[in-house]
């Protein structure tokens, strides 16, 4: 097997991150290039200014290629969830052979899409079986291949993107002189990087708290089955700092990072630190106890609004294994305690996840905010869910591996009757293991009312 190589691009609010990985010839992935650059043309995950993304993309880019010492011109690129709606379709299909085959799963993941439409103005971008029944039986199966049936029926989630919003993620990455080898929702990424096989079968959700957005993702059965997000990240509480204390936003954005405490011993509550405040000449001090309650006021309501996301899913009971936390939020000081105190998330169990590890340079994406683009390298290598129709038309599976070795499947082209044309079949060799909010004005909605008290009060101290 040739050595192959990825080109990895996660254009978010607060970062772009491009990073270039080889599959060895037994498999094995290693990172050999990284290039993180200040996002720029973009707010809240969305494309503002194509120019100014496109500079900071080409930078980033260009600083993982020259590390790597490889030309890549193809990447696998992340969408945020706000790009994005769902839907959940159905797909039943006869077995004229009794048995269930791989032609059989591809036709019946093609009459789920045809019995749902994809919006004249959208474009699919994955189309992800979550449950296989076969025959009359309401036993969920969790991989149906080989089984002796006479119908199968499949449950798929669908995510699609405008085409308006797809047309101007591809033009910053067109001005960049690369190629969009697939595009894949940033949650699902994120979930491929830090959930484990054991929390996928219990039924787990992801939840990426990134700079402008937290991407939410649940995953039961084989696959995706919900996804969302919520217009609040880390990069509000650098303006919540900013905001009451009169600072400058790098000001603000230093002193979360390097300060940012949910729990302070008596002895740090005391203590203080110095800022240059606007329009005055001297720095001024600022308690450590009054910077705490900023960040507690934004995490509480973040924490508070994800909840009610899930309880708006219906699928809060669903989940076991509980929820996985990751994203840049997750870093400040002692945030793992403070929400396992707290109880935000009602008896469910919480774990803050790092990306998977993976070898070569991993050192320079090993924090939690390198989730999406780890995720994405994985999808590209083939860790991705038994079957999936992704934004190339491609049924997309894993090659079945059994105790006489890799069984050798071929299968036919097809055509979706609808809106899937010219359905591929791209195969990959690996072992087999593996509610949309409205945007949120954080300024007007009912829920800051709290926090915009605590502000008016707390800027009557200084």
């Amino acid at each position: 097997m040739a050595k192959t190589h990825i080109l990895a691009i996660d254009i978010g609010s607060h970062k772009i991150c491009a990073a270039v990985a080889e599959i060895g010839s037994n498999g094995a992935l290693s990172v050999l290039g990284v290039g993180v650059k200040e996002s720029q043309g973009v707010k809240k995950g969305m494309i503002n200014n194509i120019d100014h993304a496109s500079l900071a993309a080409h930078s980033a880019i260009n600083e993982a290629i020259r590390m790597a010492g490889v030309e890549v011109k193809k990447a696998i690129i992340s969408i945020p969830s706000n790009y994005t709606i769902s839907m959940d379709s159905k797909g039943i299909v006869n077995l004229p052979h009794g048995e269930i085959r791989l032609t059989d799963i591809q036709r019946a993941m093609q009459t789920a899409i045809h019995n749902n439409p994809v919006p004249q103005d959208h474009q699919l971008i994955h189309a992800l079986p979550y449950r296989f029944i076969i025959d009359d039986m309401q036993v969920a199966i969790e991989d149906p291949i080989n089984m002796s049936a006479h119908r199968l029926e499949c449950l798929v989630y669908m995510v699609t993107a405008k085409k308006s919003h797809l047309e101007n993620l591809k033009k910053v990455i067109k001005n960049c002189e690369i190629e969009i080898s697939d595009i894949v929702v940033s949650s699902y990424a994120s979930s491929i990087a830090t959930i484990s096989d054991d929390e996928r079968k219990g039924g787990v959700a992801c939840i990426d708290i990134g700079g402008g957005l937290c991407d939410i993702m649940i995953h039961n059965g084989q696959s995706m089955c919900y996804s969302d997000y919520l217009n609040v990240g880390s990069n509000n509480i650098t303006l919540d700092l900013a905001q009451v204390f009169n600072l400058p936003l790098g000001v603000s954005e230093e002193i979360k990072t390097k300060y940012g405490n949910l729990i302070l011993t008596q002895e740090d509550q005391e203590k203080g630190l110095s800022a240059p405040i606007k329009g005055m000449a001297e720095k001024q001090p600022i308690p450590m106890e009054s910077i705490l309650s900023v960040l507690k006021a934004r995490v509480d309501e973040t924490l508070e609004l994800l909840n009610d996301i899930l309880e708006k899913s219906a699928l809060k009971n669903l989940l076991t294994s509980g929820i996985v936390l990751t994203g840049g939020m997750v870093k400040l000081k002692n945030f793992e305690q403070y929400i396992n105190q707290s109880g935000c998330f009602y008896g469910l169990s919480i774990r803050i996840a790092q990306p998977k590890q993976l070898s070569g340079i991993f050192e320079k994406l090993q924090g939690p905010e390198y989730a999406t683009i780890i995720g994405l390298i994985l999808h590209n290598a083939g860790r991705f869910t038994n079957y999936e129709v992704g934004i190339n038309n491609e049924v997309k599976f894993k090659k079945l591996q059994t105790h006489q070795g890799i069984e050798e499947v071929t299968l036919k082209q097809e055509k979706v009757v609808n809106n899937v044309q010219n359905l591929q079949i791209k195969e990959q060799i690996v072992p087999k293991e593996m509610y949309r909010t409205d945007d949120l004005d954080t300024s007007t909605k009912e829920s800051t009312s709290l926090f915009k008290r605590f502000y008016k009060w707390l800027t009557q101290l200084f």
